[in-house]
């Protein structure tokens, strides 16, 4: 499935050019493309030596373990997702949003990309190659039952670049208009620039699949990219990465290539892959410190979600958004979502970055309601570990519940 790229109106395009140029007084050629183009609509494709999920961390090796104070956090955070996922928005709200809260359903649909100065592109081959040197997932997807290749490639994933940003806007030069320099109105009476984030998401409707690729969120990347002061008040309002994934899964889950309806609540994967996250890689580390393990290729390590280590990892930068995703769209179709375990491994890649693949299942029907986030964590008896090892087709599993 293709996607309409979206473009900017005329008068904003005239304003942009002449902002960035100001003796040219005539607006840079734009050629309407209705459908990406399968090579993509960058010059280069977005590659780095480390193509991952989350914001660039200036080691390639995992970090110390995070502190007692952190994990706390993090553990505490991930109960607290887990609490909001099996009971209505109402009830979720009041836990994640405190006592007054009356709904935490999210206010953003797919068509409000194109409102808040987003472009989304096909992308080019070795961005959505997930055999390939930056992923390294083909094997996890293959072994769990899955589909590894996108729908270009002859697989079921269909793979897009949601860009903050238009790369097809030009001066009548030819060159392309940088994304600081692009702006947008929203509707709400503030003209705003575009800050050149992007979102790189897989969605297989058919299997239950979504993939958190490679991103960039706008506030980061209005921070890397801009010489001056980036206003708050001029990021868009739609950011966030549940908000993002939510439209992508929207766009594609109601209608496959063959025009066939799939239930909204399909979802049962979801990747993070080649995490780059400085402070995910710190958990991560506490993590393998309390099973006792390295960091391995596929299977990796199971985790229960019913432990801190699973709460840890929940709760975590790499997993909030699909958190929100599942707590925020219950009322859309998804119902009452939940995540049952992680595996924790590292791609088939040279760098070895670690990767997440979350077990998503219908939450069980509530036995205990909330009008506040659940007390104290509890202490875990033991690190819980499912562990397979490839030789000789043995299969070792100590799996020890936390005690709540």
């Amino acid at each position: 499935m293709k996607l309409v790229s979206f473009t900017l109106a005329t008068a904003l395009l005239a304003v942009a050019a002449s902002r960035a140029h100001p003796a040219n007084t005539t607006a840079p050629s734009h050629a309407i493309h209705l459908e990406a183009p399968a090579s993509g609509t960058r010059k280069t494709p977005l590659l780095s030596p480390l193509l991952g999920d989350g914001d660039p961390s200036d080691d390639d090796q995992l970090p110390p373990p995070i502190d007692d104070a952190g994990w706390n956090k993090y553990t505490c955070k991930g109960a607290q997702f887990l609490a909001a996922m099996v009971v209505d928005d109402a009830q979720a709200a009041r836990i994640l949003g405190g006592p007054d809260a009356k709904t935490f359903q999210s206010e953003f649909q797919y068509y409000d990309l194109k409102t808040w100065g987003y472009v989304v592109t096909s992308t080019y081959p070795v961005e959505r190659e997930y055999n390939g040197p930056h992923y390294g997932v083909g094997r996890a997807l293959r072994e769990l039952g899955l589909s590894d290749k996108s729908d270009e490639d002859g697989g079921l994933i269909d793979v897009t670049e949601v860009r903050h940003g238009d790369p097809e806007l030009k001066y009548p030069d030819g060159r392309t208009v940088p994304s600081r320099l692009q702006i947008y109105d929203a509707g709400d009476g503030m003209i705003r620039h575009r800050t050149g984030g992007y979102f790189f998401v897989g969605v297989n409707p058919e299997e239950g699949v979504l993939l958190a690729m490679n991103r960039l969120g706008p506030a980061h990347a209005a921070k890397k990219w801009t010489n001056l002061p980036f206003p708050m008040n001029e990021l868009p309002h739609l950011r966030q990465s549940s908000d993002i994934f939510w439209g992508m899964w929207e766009a594609y889950i109601l209608r496959d290539r063959d025009n066939r309806v799939h239930l909204v609540d399909n979802v049962k994967y979801y990747f993070s892959m080649s995490i780059t996250n400085h402070e995910t890689l710190r958990i991560i580390s506490r993590v393998l410190d309390n099973v006792g393990l390295p960091l391995e290729p596929w299977p990796g390590v199971k985790i229960d979600m019913n432990t801190e280590n699973g709460k840890a990892l929940l709760g975590s930068p790499n997993a909030v958004a699909l958190a929100y995703f599942l707590i925020q769209h219950k009322d859309e179709g998804l119902g009452n979502r939940v995540v049952t375990g992680v595996s924790l491994f590292h791609g088939d890649t040279d760098h070895k970055a670690p990767c997440f693949v979350f077990y998503i299942d219908a939450a069980p029907p509530a036995s205990r309601t909330f009008s506040s986030p659940p007390p104290g964590m509890g202490k875990a008896l033991s690190p819980d570990v499912e562990r397979r090892s490839e030789g000789r087709n043995i299969l070792r599993r100590r799996v020890i519940k936390t005690r709540l």
